[in-house]
């Protein structure tokens, strides 16, 4: 699953303002509406989870680490 819509999901199931939220993190996900993607940076989602108080893990996929 996206991130985006993960923490779309996340959000809206918790009963959470998008438009606040992006105001008060200054990351835009008020237009994170049904299958939009919302591309966030790692800084981004940081700041995001932190305002949160989530744990970024829940959401980071990180690539498969290839053998050198």
């Amino acid at each position: 699953m996206d991130i985006s819509v993960k923490i779309r999901k996340k959000l809206v199931d918790e009963g959470y303002s998008l438009e606040e939220i992006s105001q008060d993190t200054g990351i835009n996900i008020s237009k994170l509406e049904e299958g939009c993607r919302l591309s966030l940076s790692g800084e981004e989602l940081l700041v995001l989870c932190s305002y949160m108080d989530w744990d970024p893990r829940d959401f980071w996929t990180p690539k498969e680490k290839t053998e050198t």
